[in-house]
């Protein structure tokens, strides 16, 4: 997960989840890398072993919708 919020609210958020991924924090804003992409925090996309963007999800996700989406690209 890479986040351009404080290394605290990062931290904050890694340690009430038990999410088995790694979170980044960015040297600039998320803003700053993709141009008229991102219009909604946060926006979470999900990438094929070949680098192909299969899922762009822009809201908040939890456990069950985490699940629920990884289901539906495998």
């Amino acid at each position: 997960m890479i986040s351009d919020e404080t290394i605290k609210e990062i931290t904050d958020f890694s340690n009430s989840n038990s999410y088995s991924f790694n979170f980044l924090k960015s040297s600039k804003k998320l803003s700053e890398y993709c141009l008229n992409e991102i219009t909604a925090l946060p926006t979470t996309y999900f990438y094929n072993v070949q680098g192909n963007l299969i899922i762009k999800h822009t809201s908040d996700l939890n456990a069950d919708s985490l699940s629920e989406l990884i289901q539906r690209i495998k």
